[in-house]
């Protein structure tokens, strides 16, 4: 009681009526505790004037009515108690408006902050979902440029060496036709006269309708038509270029199929194999990279 006393001035000198109110309300409860009625109700009244001046604060409210009620229990004075209860009862109603009120504000707020999040987060992954797009292009803008670039530098090291092979073709002939201007007697490697003559009638039959390009080449029948046998065939043969009959047969299908080639013709390579008589492709492949160092697709 003395702090309430005390604590009573100090408010009203910060002009603080709220505060001076309740502490008026506290004072009055000690009061009627002490069974001083009278003075219970003096600081009810004051009470009062504090909390009108300081506006409706519904907690200090229903703490006055609450203990008004009790005041009017102590002096026996029912109907003014009734009336004391339905003032509580309607503090407390507004009280409950007040806090569902407050709960549905925070209520809104939440959604609206986890609206708001859920928004934020589906644009930051449209942003993440983008840069790696832009980046996945970048890359295979990147790997394209490589593979082109790569491409590019293989097919111009392609058309290098076939340069180069046109070229080394071009100086064979012409060391070829300067053999057959100035030396006409002379065979070719070490092949004597009539050595030279099978090398030329077996080579006459070889391009006489391209027989050559026959996959069953019969050496058994070249061997009658030239009137000659197996044996001194495959001497007359090495001896003028170097290579076995069938070696040689095998190097005028590769020209054949470079001819082909460089036709543009719209046949498959398995199909211009078969056309100039290989029947196997990867025999023909083994022989056309071994002979030009190129495979034939390139």
């Amino acid at each position: 009681m003395r702090l309430f006393s005390i604590a009573l001035p100090r408010a009203l000198q910060v002009r603080d009526t709220t505060l001076a109110g309740g502490y008026a309300i506290q004072l009055g409860r000690l009061y009627l505790q002490n069974n001083e009625p009278h003075r219970t109700r003096e600081a009810l009244d004051i009470a009062r004037s504090y909390l009108i001046a300081g506006g409706d604060r519904i907690r200090n409210w229903n703490a006055y009515y609450t203990l008004e009620r009790d005041y009017y229990l102590k002096t026996n004075q029912a109907d003014k108690t009734a009336a004391c209860i339905d003032s509580i009862a309607s503090i407390q109603a507004s009280e409950a408006d007040s806090h569902n009120t407050r709960l549905l504000v925070y209520a809104e707020q939440e959604a609206y902050e986890l609206e708001k999040a859920l928004r934020d987060e589906h644009i930051r992954m449209q942003n993440n979902r983008l840069i790696f797009i832009s980046i996945v292009l970048a890359l295979a803008l990147v790997t394209l440029g490589i593979l082109v670039y790569f491409y590019r530098m293989k097919q111009e090291k392609n058309r290098a060496l076939y340069r180069q092979i046109k070229e080394k073709d071009g100086l064979i002939r012409q060391m070829d036709e300067l053999k057959q201007q100035h030396t006409p007697s002379i065979p070719q490697k070490q092949g004597n006269t009539k050595q030279q003559q099978i090398f030329d009638k077996f080579q006459a039959y070889l391009l006489c309708d391209k027989h050559f390009t026959s996959p069953d080449i019969d050496f058994i029948r070249i061997v009658a038509a030239l009137s000659t046998n197996r044996t001194y065939l495959y001497d007359s043969v090495k001896a003028v270029t170097g290579k076995s009959p069938n070696e040689y047969v095998n190097s005028l299908r590769l020209d054949e199929v470079r001819k082909m080639i460089e036709s543009h013709s719209g046949y498959t390579m398995l199909a211009i194999a078969a056309e100039c008589g290989f029947n196997s492709y990867n025999t023909f492949h083994r022989l056309f990279r071994k002979t030009y160092r190129i495979s034939p697709a390139e």
